[in-house]
């Protein structure tokens, strides 16, 4: 966290920035279902449930970034082209420059290498594919995967 400063007018005001990484985060989608990881979460002190996501490396670009993360995470291979992009957002403009990247990939035609790769001593506690009828409720789910569920579900009631 950094500390800044602005005036405003002649008074100076203070403030704090948390500086991390951008992120992305990938909405699996397979026959009308979507894959939700349930993990710790340490900021928030409890089990919560999300779509993969993790922050972008150094020069990295937000698709390549989706497409690894993806298969670290579930071990599902998308190809990038295969990713839609479904925009970006701040998480916190009042205090951070995070920007989330947000993705959705319909795994129909993707390969699966098999078992969910959940490791050992890894905050990964279960993988899981959810009905997009029958969804957890809001407060087990971070607030970038209901944002994820809203965009997939008005996605996909456009095609219909």
């Amino acid at each position: 966290m950094k500390e800044r400063s602005v005036r405003i007018g002649r008074k100076p005001l203070k403030y704090y920035v948390v500086e991390r990484p951008d992120y992305v985060a990938v909405a699996p989608i397979f026959q009308n279902k979507i894959l939700l990881i349930t993990q710790m979460r340490y900021g928030a002190g409890k089990i919560i449930k999300n779509i993969p996501m993790g922050i972008l490396q150094k020069r990295e670009k937000p698709r390549k970034a989706a497409q690894r993360e993806l298969e670290e995470e579930t071990g599902i291979i998308v190809k990038e082209k295969d990713l839609k992009y479904l925009g970006n957002f701040y998480v916190a403009p009042s205090f951070t420059p995070i920007k989330g990247h947000l993705f959705m990939v319909n795994c129909q035609n993707s390969s699966f290498k098999g078992k969910f790769p959940v490791e050992e001593g890894h905050e990964f506690m279960e993988i899981k594919w959810y009905s997009l009828n029958s969804l957890p409720s809001t407060d087990e789910l971070d607030l970038t995967s209901q944002l994820a569920i809203a965009k997939v579900r008005q996605i996909l009631t456009k095609k219909r």
